[in-house]
């Protein structure tokens, strides 16, 4: 698969929550519902990334520092979010 290829589909896991599944680490899940869905929202509009494939980023929400990377779990694609140090793929 070429680099634009992935970029594509890691944009559309990211943006739209399609081509995979959305999992949260412990300290995200146990957020208020509110802020877990506006720390997803920020995740999906996020244009700064750490990889050139689009398959990891950091952004801050709520004075927290937020990580989300794409990888695989059990087989399937997926899109971690976790908190700063905790993050783990």
């Amino acid at each position: 698969m070429d680099q634009q290829t992935t970029i594509r589909i890691n944009d559309l896991l990211r943006t739209e929550f399609i081509g995979g599944i959305v999992l949260l680490s412990p300290s995200v899940y146990l957020l208020p519902k509110e802020m877990r869905a506006r720390a997803l929202l920020r995740m999906s509009k996020a244009s700064h990334f750490t990889m050139d494939d689009h398959s990891e980023g950091v952004f801050a929400y709520a004075d927290i520092l937020f990580h989300w990377h794409i990888g695989r779990f059990a087989g399937e694609r997926c899109i971690t979010l976790s908190i700063g140090c905790e993050a783990l793929y």
